[in-house]
């Protein structure tokens, strides 16, 4: 049977009103409990306090410096951020681990550039609340929108029997109701499958050009990979390349469920792309050591050099977990301004006794330079599948999971309007909580530039 991918608005919730937009259960909104940690990022000794730690306390030299850079990114002065930068890391001691490169043969890529001419026949669907992308037997859809264009965009991880899979993206110039075909990634060696759920898009325009910046996760000979892909939608060229951090190829290290954010809603020509995935590594005596890794680009529209940074001692970005079982880690990084301040705030969690109740918050307004701040955030309910969603022009992020609440899952929100910097700012409400329905692929997406409140479209991605 043919598969389509099919979009099906499901509601739409502005945050910012705290609606209980569907509930027929009694209680479930109990309060939470928040605690800063001031200690290496472990969940199992988080170091809870209601004292927030001082790292943010940098030097006025610093402080002068992100001041400068602010500025010169913003004035796309490459010349003066290059320098500053330098100046920042100096300061900072910032050792950058190894890109680790290694022939991408080993990672399972057997092309790593591209050209792409597209289709330009799109499918016409006269229903414009049923649109259709494109037919095939996809493992995950992404989509996303930009403050700075009109044009819709989406990407699909694409199953190939016998061959290897493919990374489709495209866009849509009304309004979603016709799509051109606008690059395709099918570099992969015949055994790579794409990873179901794991595929995340952002897409930056400087006004003369607009990429597209896809992540992804793939199996290669039993291992779990994340690609990043390149896709200029005015030229066609694609370039792919897979997160390292020196270890990528290494067996008993795993990098899945890639996301991606950028501050393109601040910055023109000078936005930085940001990346985080999941690391699962193997231990001795069968132990297993997850953790959230990040890294970004500086300068996406002329290079594809990717900086990693590990702030927490090779820790990660903050959290961490030492155990010895194979749960999923759950992880998301969003941009988020607050003030004349960037603000880079991730989410962590996944099933396990220190985890089971909690989400793991981190935020950095250095770049992760140095130690970020860590939160956690304590549940009565057991937590999954948490993301977390932000304007990007002010400090308004929401984190959206699944919650058990008898007999079944809900879909709840944690609203902040200060950009998750204190342990009391935070508003819950429910998009779901019924037990007609238990939400599982829900997304949570910012209208990015929005100066009022924080609206965000709760959508099902069907396959059908």
């Amino acid at each position: 049977m043919k598969k389509f991918i099919v979009f099906f608005t499901f509601f739409i919730v502005a945050v910012s009103s705290y609606p209980a937009f569907t509930q027929d259960k009694p209680g479930g909104n109990e309060s939470v409990q928040y605690f800063f940690s001031n200690g290496n990022g472990s969940t199992e000794n988080p170091i809870l306090t209601s004292v927030r730690p001082t790292e943010f306390n940098y030097s006025v030299e610093k402080q002068n410096l992100l001041t400068q850079l602010d500025q010169a990114r913003t004035n796309d002065d490459f010349i003066s951020s290059s320098r500053i930068q330098d100046q920042l890391n100096e300061i900072d001691g910032i050792k950058y681990l190894s890109n680790g490169y290694v022939n991408p043969v080993d990672a399972g890529m057997l092309e790593t550039e591209q050209h792409f001419t597209a289709n330009e026949t799109p499918f016409y669907a006269p229903n414009y609340f049923r649109s259709t992308v494109e037919g095939g037997a996809f493992w995950s859809v992404a989509t996303f929108s930009s403050n700075r264009t009109s044009v819709i965009f989406a990407a699909v991880t694409e199953f190939v029997s016998g061959g290897g899979d493919m990374l489709k993206v495209y866009t849509s110039y009304d309004n979603g109701i016709n799509w051109v075909l606008k690059g395709t990634y099918n570099g992969f060696a015949t055994t790579v499958d794409y990873r179901a759920g794991e595929l995340d898009i952002e897409a930056i325009t400087n006004g003369t050009d607009t990429l597209v910046f896809a992540v992804a996760g793939y199996n290669y000979n039993g291992h779990a990979f994340s690609q990043i892909a390149k896709f200029n939608i005015v030229t066609g060229i694609v370039n792919s390349t897979h997160y390292s951090a020196g270890t990528a190829t290494n067996d008993s290290v795993s990098t899945y469920n890639p996301k991606i954010t950028s501050d393109n809603t601040q910055y023109s020509s000078s936005v930085y792309i940001y990346l985080s995935v999941a690391r699962d590594s193997l231990m001795p005596g069968g132990l297993k050591k997850k953790s959230l890794w990040y890294a970004y680009l500086t300068a996406p529209f002329t290079t594809f050099d990717i900086t990693y940074r590990s702030p927490n001692n090779l820790n990660g970005f903050y959290w961490n977990s030492i155990d010895s079982s194979s749960t999923y880690l759950y992880q998301d990084i969003a941009y988020t301004r607050v003030g004349n301040t960037n603000r880079l705030y991730t989410v962590y969690n996944h099933e396990g006794f220190y985890t089971d109740k909690k989400l793991y918050l981190a935020f950095s307004d250095d770049y992760a330079a140095t130690l970020p701040t860590g939160l956690t955030m304590i549940e009565t309910q057991s937590v999954l599948s948490a993301k977390i969603a932000a304007n990007g022009n002010n400090p308004n992020i929401c984190i959206g999971y699944r919650r058990f609440f008898g007999p079944d899952w809900d879909y709840r929100c944690q609203y902040s309007v200060t950009g998750g910097d204190s342990l009391t700012n935070f508003t819950a409400s429910y998009p779901e909580y019924t037990s007609a329905q238990s939400p599982v692929l829900i997304d949570v997406q910012s209208v990015k530039m929005q100066t009022v409140g924080l609206s965000f479209l709760g959508s099902t991605l069907i396959v059908q």
